[in-house]
């Protein structure tokens, strides 16, 4: 057996905290509720990925892909879309604000008015391996 040590060229993740929305769905939503959330993700996730420099390329790249306005994680696929929030929790910013910065954020910059209710905050490690 191999067993490498110290830095493994072609691995990577990285650590996030946003403010966003999920490709996953609770399981406590109805199937008219999953789907709902299910193409608000999927739309919004179109029009990010136009902001990158590689609008075709889904796979993201060291876990994050960085649009103009809001980013995308996930390792193969995309699963989060969202804005860092690590910077905003030390200034003391409660929840609801983080909440609304992403709404207006989203509907600024897309037309898209997503429901208080479907933005969560998501935590993890996302990248390539």
């Amino acid at each position: 057996m191999k067993i490498r040590s110290g830095f493994v060229a072609n691995s990577s993740t990285s650590s996030f905290l946003i403010v966003g929305i999920s490709k996953y769905t609770p399981y406590r939503l109805s199937e008219k509720e999953k789907s709902k959330r299910g193409d608000l993700f999927e739309l919004l996730k179109r029009l990010s990925l136009k902001d990158t420099d590689n609008p075709d390329e889904e796979w993201c790249n060291f876990g994050a892909k960085e649009g103009k306005y809001i980013d995308m994680y996930g390792s193969e696929q995309i699963y989060y879309i969202g804005i860092p929030i690590e910077k905003e929790i030390k200034k003391d910013i409660i929840y609801s604000d983080l909440v609304e910065n992403f709404r207006k954020i989203v509907k600024e910059y897309y037309g898209i008015d997503i429901p208080e209710d479907f933005i969560d905050i998501y935590y993890g490690e996302s990248g390539t391996g």
